[in-house]
């Protein structure tokens, strides 16, 4: 039993997000996450091995001490890294602290299973929908991290990763939290990203950032204009998000598809950046860069275990490739393994999805990222 809970309680109304948000399931966030443990990887793993040859440099700028750090290489190059029939499972959960929600508690805005395929370098996503329904807590799963603040003080995220493994009866071997603010900070650290935009755009409701929406009301003081000129570009890490995070430009560039297309531009500009030889020859830029990882992933992904995963992956580094899945919603899709009923007591008059048959929804969310049926 939980501290301080009693076994399936219904939990106290969640706090519900103060700007709206996309009911679909492609999230603002879920690419940058995906991107960011790639980033991860190469960064913790490769990079530290590959230049080697310039470690002092490298550990000068990293403020690590050589011996410490040879000694955790070593290990991490000895031993296996956690998986389950060849693939490490995480957990990303996403906090948007750009959407000015002030001192309102955290919801994971984003939530997304990733599978990190050992055998052929595939790195398989399934965005989790915030809106899904628990029917035993009696909540939407984007708050179960707020709650897990009161069971669990010291890993809030425990909570919601107890749940997403029993409504997945998957293995989950990381859970990793995720702020946009980390996002931009990276993508200041590489000098910024080439993005050549395809279709200019211009968005007046952008969200302005460090507004408190709790207690702001006029609209000129919510929102901001941002406007994106067709042609390629040198994106700072605060024009990237805005690049990825505009939904209202009124035309087609404000709707998902066309949302999801430039997150994945900016994915794949950062990634390219990062793995670019002139900056994997840079032990400067690559001791930032782990700075970066510790002090954002080293207590959840250790730098054994990175180095591990960096080893099992380099046979397949040439090939390393995202790719993403979604639930569909019933009657919509035949096939999908949700279904949104109507807005009721029942969900706290909240407008959820739920879940259409849970042993089917198991196995499928298990085939989908290449796990046999546990």
């Amino acid at each position: 039993m939980m501290i301080g809970v009693p076994t399936s309680p219904p939990l106290p109304p969640a706090p519900q997000p103060q700007l709206s948000l996309t009911k679909l399931f492609l999230k603002t966030s879920i690419w940058t996450l995906i991107f960011l443990f790639g980033m991860f990887i190469i960064t913790a793993g490769v990079g530290v091995v590959y230049l080697w040859s310039q470690a002092q440099i490298f550990a000068r700028t990293a403020n690590v001490e050589l011996p410490a750090l040879a000694q955790q290489i070593n290990q991490g190059w000895q031993q296996t890294p956690t998986q389950t029939q060849g693939r490490k499972i995480i957990l990303l959960l996403g906090v948007d602290t750009l959407a000015g929600r002030g001192n309102a508690p955290p919801l994971t805005d984003t939530m997304a299973l990733l599978a990190v395929n050992f055998n052929d370098g595939t790195i398989t996503s399934l965005p989790i929908p915030r809106d899904l329904w628990s029917q035993e807590y009696q909540t939407k799963i984007n708050a179960l991290y707020w709650y897990g603040q009161d069971r669990y003080p010291e890993q809030p995220q425990q909570f919601p990763t107890e749940v997403i493994t029993q409504l997945t009866g998957l293995p989950i071997h990381h859970t990793v939290v995720l702020s946009l603010d980390q996002v931009s900070e990276l993508i200041d650290l590489l000098g910024g990203v080439e993005i050549n935009v395809e279709t200019g755009f211009v968005d007046h409701e952008f969200p302005r950032p460090g507004v408190e929406v709790a207690t702001e009301h006029d609209p000129t003081k919510l929102y901001m204009t941002v406007e994106f000129q067709p042609g390629p570009q040198i994106m700072n890490g605060e024009r990237a998000l805005q690049f990825m995070r505009s939904r209202h430009s009124g035309d087609d560039e404000g709707d998902d598809v066309a949302r999801g297309r430039r997150q994945q531009q900016v994915i794949g500009a950062t990634i390219a950046a990062i793995t670019s030889p002139r900056n994997l020859k840079n032990p400067v830029l690559l001791g930032h860069l782990y700075q970066w990882y510790s002090r954002f992933f080293s207590s959840i992904i250790p730098l054994p275990e990175a180095v591990a995963t960096a080893k099992a992956l380099l046979p397949v580094r040439r090939q390393l490739v995202f790719t993403g899945q979604s639930l569909g919603v019933y009657p919509d899709d035949e096939t999908g393994l949700l279904i949104h009923p109507p807005v009721t007591a029942q969900y706290q008059n909240q407008w959820v999805y739920t879940i259409r048959e849970p042993a089917t929804f198991a196995r499928d969310v298990q085939a989908r990222l290449g796990i046999t049926q546990l």
